[in-house]
């Protein structure tokens, strides 16, 4: 693992870590790096573990961008399905036990008429 000032650190897992790297201690850009965490502004030495990998500034850039790409569109999609303050998706499938909800939603409808 390489790193230089600047770069990410990016740990993978249930809750996935990022940190800046602010110092790196060896010339050869090995560990152990100087990270501040994204999440919380602490900052730590870290030896990265298997789970761990280094992202550059411009890689991070591109991947925080394609990340807000899909949250538009997934917004967008929501609004598409919004009318009136109320969500068009279809009802609750026939399903025992479902028989309450699928009776309010035809009420919605009838009412909405």
């Amino acid at each position: 693992m390489q790193a230089k000032v600047g770069d990410w650190l990016v740990i993978k897992g249930p809750a996935t870590e990022q940190g800046l790297i602010t110092e790196v201690r060896s010339s050869d850009g090995s560990p152990p790096y100087v990270v501040r965490w994204l999440d919380t502004g602490r900052v730590a030495m870290v030896y990265p573990g298997p789970d761990a990998v280094v992202v550059t500034a411009d890689e991070k850039k591109v991947a925080d961008e394609r990340s807000q790409s899909r949250v538009a569109a997934v917004q967008a999609a929501i609004a598409r399905h919004t009318v009136s303050g109320r969500s068009s998706i279809a009802a609750p499938p026939d399903r025992p036990g479902n028989a309450r909800r699928r009776l309010g939603f035809l009420a919605e409808q009838l009412l909405e008429r």
